[in-house]
């Protein structure tokens, strides 16, 4: 025998019901209440745990809202519905109510304390809040609620003049039903309450009070009593016919319980977007969840978007060239779809001509766009078309510089509307794309309405793309297709207005003015699960430029900051010898040409700082998947006050050393040979910045990203050269004899030879790609401080011969160079992990390293000869790493 339901009542959450009677319970807000069945009918103890059992909740007598078996139902009102109204669960053995069915029901209500939580003034019913945007006495209003505690009741409210002192009561409703805790109340007259203003004013403001059913003020969750605040009217009259006002909140504002498994046949559970993604070189997909499980319906907001979309013409031409019909086609599908919309055109010429001549072709461009619009469908009233003359009035009048970029960008029209972004809940999907098409796909999970409930425009199993900037796409099935591409133009000749790429600078006069850079898709897919409204987009995909931006700058010194020498042996220095031969003797003339070099540039410094160093800057930009590039790059001096005092201490310490070694040596009484050289600083700064997909948990979103590079190289450095030759022949008369023997012998082979000992040491300074993600935060980066000493012995041997041999004259060339060096590193690396800051000491022996490179010609023959251990130095050990030692 099959069980019947005879009785169901609270079985677990009573402490979270203020009351609970034989058919009826008052919950608290927020928290779950069990519902069971605790009587059954013409069945045993055992045949009632095996019979299937299904849970209903009606939100209106006729209308089930959710269903779900199971032996028990777990339920929780929010405070938004919490209030008068009583909803009714009810259990049955039938997955089928019918009027046959045996099943019982109890009605459930909630309280919490009656609070407004949001308030909007509004030009339509579901529009976007009106209260920063003036209207006129005359306009239609609509006043919209969003309440707690109130739900299934009725309030009333009262109109109030904003006032010095005394507020004055212009009116007021009552009545006004509450449903799923939303009311919405039609204003026509508001003509009427012109005459009740007793102050005058150019502006006036006005609010409300809310009373609920007893008469009782309603506040907000600040504690205040006063809401919508302001609705703004000038001082005019739009038109002087009232209409009545009415109370038009709906039966039923349509709401589903999110974690409900909802009832109706036709739906989708889920939205997924599939893009590209490029890394390494390597194509991959990635599926983002843009919708899943309802909880895009917690928190609907709406919101209005400016756009403003640019159309170039031809120079001293008002008429739409083809690619401008591209764009005004692609504006004017879109504004087909969204009526009510205001749209204004501003046109603009460049400076090349007569002010009053490009008044004329500004105001003619204007019109040309409205005009195509107008024969397009859209009402003329709806279109403002202004001619605002010259855009860069500042520049010359000068018809050779017509196709710069400057003067192009000038000659154009922007068409400027709004629109509801959000409408009735879309999704915000970021992305970046290029100039051309890049196909991404949409696939709707589960979608299926084949038992659509409509009558008519039944909802279908298909997707749709409309957008400003493309032709609408659209195509049958739970999955599409289709190519996005960003709003700047692959032809862009100079597209600075991206620099920051998140927005787009249009320059209208003298100011900028600051838009959002993405070309805008809307979704349409539609259910009566979610979206039922054929005209609110599901998903509001932004496709944002994959501009890529790098600026460098470098700062060098021409010459070595300090340089001097003392005691350099004078070598055949009335004798010209060959130029191989030259570069490898230390003449004095060639130090004394260094050290020149370097004083020049210390007077240089004090008094034109500008002609002592390079500045290096460089600017570019990439797009288009890197097939599109543009540089502005200038090599110049500047005069960085801070910047260029800094290095005049430095090379003040440089030459106060330079001096006193030089001092030293001269004064000694053996006369050592030297050279001294303090190396000038190297600076590089690298920054780059882009926009890239957000990542986990804010993978629907373009984060703006930034990578900073920089490096000294060297910070400080110095070398000391010591010329072994001259001084191994001060130390005896024979060692003196044989060299002195054969520098002639190589002199006569019109060659030379040097020996020469190098000690140096330097810092250097790499912080290495800092990256900052608006995001996610700050990325890596890597702090290296490097220091190294140590010590070079170079030996070099050159000569050339010309001899006959039979009746060919051959000449015969050598050079040789060995090389021996050696040198302590130490390295300080700053990074940062889990636990914190932390520096990495890290402390090396280089080895030995020798190397030898030789190179032979005779006759037309050459033989090149290198050998070393330089990938396997002599006794170098393993680096010594200290533990990470913790900062901060």
């Amino acid at each position: 025998m099959a069980a019947n339901v005879n009785k169901i009542s609270v079985i677990g959450g009573t402490d979270s019901c203020y009351n609970i009677t034989e058919n009826s319970v008052t919950v608290k807000p927020d928290e779950e209440v069990t519902f069971g069945v605790v009587e059954w009918s013409d069945a045993t103890a055992e045949e009632a745990l095996n019979q299937q059992l299904y849970w209903f909740l009606r939100v209106v007598p006729t209308a089930i809202d959710s269903r779900r078996p199971g032996r028990t139902f777990g339920y929780t009102m929010k405070k938004k519905l919490c209030g008068p109204y009583s909803y009714v669960i009810e259990a049955s053995t039938s997955d089928i109510l019918r009027a046959d069915s045996i099943s019982d029901k109890i009605y459930v209500n909630g309280y919490t304390k009656p609070l407004i939580k949001k308030s909007e003034w509004r030009a339509e019913p579901e529009g976007s809040d009106i209260r920063k945007t003036p209207i006129k006495y005359g306009n239609k209003v609509y006043l919209w609620l969003d309440t707690e505690g109130l739900n299934g009741g009725t309030v009333s409210i009262e109109i109030y003049s904003r006032q010095l002192g005394y507020d004055q009561l212009i009116g007021g409703k009552q009545n006004i039903r509450v449903v799923n805790g939303e009311a919405l109340y039609f204003i026509g007259n508001t003509n009427e309450w012109m005459a009740k203003v007793s102050s005058w004013r150019d502006q006036q403001e006005f609010y409300i009070q809310v009373k609920d059913g007893g008469g009782n003020l309603v506040f907000d969750e600040h504690d205040d009593d006063v809401h919508a605040r302001y609705l703004r009217i000038d001082k005019e009259m739009a038109r002087n016919v009232a209409e009545p006002s009415t109370n038009i909140t709906p039966t039923k504002i349509y709401q589903p319980e999110v974690n409900a498994e909802r009832f109706e046949p036709c739906k989708f559970e889920e939205i997924q977007i599939t893009i590209p993604v490029v890394k390494d070189g390597k194509t991959t997909t990635d599926a983002i969840p843009v919708f899943k499980d309802g909880q895009i319906l917690e928190n609907p907001s709406t919101t209005t978007e400016d756009i403003t979309r640019s159309v170039l013409f031809d120079f001293n031409d008002a008429s739409i060239n083809p690619a401008a019909e591209d764009i005004v086609n692609n504006v004017l599908g879109f504004l087909l779809d969204n009526r009510g919309t205001q749209i204004t055109m501003k046109g603009y010429a460049c400076a090349i001509g007569s002010i009053e001549i490009n008044q004329e072709l500004s105001q003619g461009r204007s019109d040309a766009v409205k005009d195509f619009f107008v024969q397009g469908g859209l009402e003329a009233g709806r279109i403002i078309s202004l001619g605002l003359g010259e855009l860069n009035a500042e520049s010359p009048d000068d018809i050779s510089r017509k196709n710069d970029p400057e003067y192009v960008n000038s000659r154009r029209v922007d068409i400027s509307f709004s629109f509801a972004g959000h409408g009735a809940n879309p999704v915000v999907f970021e992305t970046i794309a290029p100039s051309s098409d890049k196909m991404i796909t949409l696939d709707t999970i589960k979608l299926d309405t084949t038992d659509c409930y409509r009558e008519d425009d039944k909802h279908e199993n298909k997707i749709m793309i409309k957008s400003p900037d493309a032709r609408k796409f659209e195509g049958s099935g739970a999955s599409l297709q289709f190519p996005i591409q960003s709003t700047l133009s692959a032809a862009n000749p100079g597209p600075i207005q991206y620099i920051w790429p998140k927005w787009n600078l249009i320059k209208v006069g003298t100011a900028e003015r600051k838009m959002d850079s993405a070309a805008v898709y809307k979704v349409h897919i539609h259910s009566c699960r979610y979206y039922s409204d054929k005209n609110d987009a599901a998903i509001l995909l932004k496709a944002y430029p994959d501009i890529k931006w790098n600026f460098q700058l470098s700062f060098n010194f021409s010459h070595a900051a300090a340089y001097t020498h003392a005691n350099l042996p004078e070598y055949s220095r009335s004798n010209p010898m060959d130029s191989n031969v030259q570069t490898i003797r230390r003449e004095m003339r060639q130090a004394q040409s260094r050290a020149t070099a370097s004083g020049i540039e210390s007077r240089r410094m004090q008094n034109s700082p500008e002609m002592l160093s390079k500045f290096g800057l460089k600017l570019d930009a990439k797009w288009n998947e890197d097939k599109q590039n543009v540089e502005i790059s200038t090599e110049f001096a500047e005069k960085l006050r801070t910047v260029i005092n800094a290095m005049v201490k430095y090379k003040e310490m440089a030459d106060k050393v330079k001096d006193t070694l030089g001092g030293r040596a001269k004064g000694m009484a053996s006369r050592p040979p030297f050279m001294f050289e303090v190396k000038a600083p190297a600076l590089n700064a690298n920054i780059e910045w882009f926009l890239e997909q957000g990542k986990e948990p804010h993978k629907t979103k373009v984060a703006t990203a930034g990578v900073l590079k920089f490096k000294a190289a060297p910070l400080i450095g110095a070398s000391f050269t010591l010329d072994l030759l001259a001084i191994a022949g001060r130390m005896h008369p024979a060692i003196r004899a044989m060299i002195a023997g054969a520098d002639v012998v190589l002199g006569l082979a019109n060659g030379g030879m040097t020996f020469e000992a190098k000690f140096y040491g330097e810092l250097t300074f790499d912080f290495q790609a800092l990256k900052i993600n608006s995001l996610s935060g700050i990325e890596g980066g890597v702090l290296d401080l490097g220091a190294k000493m140590g010590i070079e012995v170079t030996a070099e041997i050159h000569f050339a011969v010309t001899y006959e041999y039979r009746i060919m004259e051959v000449k015969l060339e050598l050079r040789a160079e060995a090389k021996a060096d050696a040198h302590f590193a130490a390295k300080v690396k700053v990074d940062a992990d889990d636990k914190g800051l932390y520096a990495e000491p890290e402390v090396g022996f280089s080895g030995l390293i020798f190397t030898f490179k030789a190179e032979a010609t005779v006759g037309g023959f050459k033989r090149y000869v290198e050998f070393g251990n330089k990938e396997e130095p002599f006794l170098k050990p393993e680096p010594l790493k200290t533990d990470k030692i913790y900062i901060l």
